[in-house]
């Protein structure tokens, strides 16, 4: 493809400040997107379990005050599989020229299977733990599947005229 130029460009000639951005995305923006969408299904589901009450609105400001605080958990936890996904997907894109979101959730998930399926027991009845064993898988995919759009959005090529 010629661009008006006269430069050639092909598919995977993007630069390393294109590769580390796509990376510094998943690691800024995924553990942090994920530990809100956990904090919004915990809502959702304690919403559920009971009325719009005080209790209620009690126990969501001590979830709002608990994600608060347990944000560098989020971050501790969630910076690997955020730096395999970003780098899977950067090298994607090098190597293809487009930003997968099928081969980001396939990551995520077989990290997910990795690092957190071992603490994985779905059949603990009564414990309010299972609502977190269920939503994280949820939450790493959610947060993948946002930065992935990000990462499109972010990098979206503006239109060229062709010769």
């Amino acid at each position: 493809m010629q661009i008006r130029s006269g430069q050639s460009e092909t598919i995977g000639q993007s630069g390393w400040p294109r590769f580390v951005g796509i990376v510094a995305t998943y690691l800024l923006l995924g553990p942090l997107i994920g530990a809100l969408l956990l904090f919004s299904g915990l809502v959702l589901l304690l919403g559920l379990e009971q009325p719009m009450t005080g209790r209620f609105m009690g126990d969501v400001q001590f979830l709002a005050a608990s994600t608060v605080l347990w944000m560098p958990l989020a971050y501790i936890t969630g910076l690997l599989p955020a730096a395999v996904i970003g780098v899977a997907v950067a090298i994607w894109e090098r190597r293809k020229g487009v930003i997968s979101l099928p081969i980001a959730l396939a990551v995520s998930f077989f990290m997910w299977i990795l690092l957190f399926s071992r603490t994985f027991d779905p059949f603990v009845p009564g414990d309010p733990s299972v609502y977190t064993t269920w939503l994280t898988p949820i939450a790493c995919l959610g947060a993948t599947g946002l930065c992935t759009w990000l990462v499109r959005l972010w990098n979206r090529k503006p239109p060229q005229n062709i010769t």
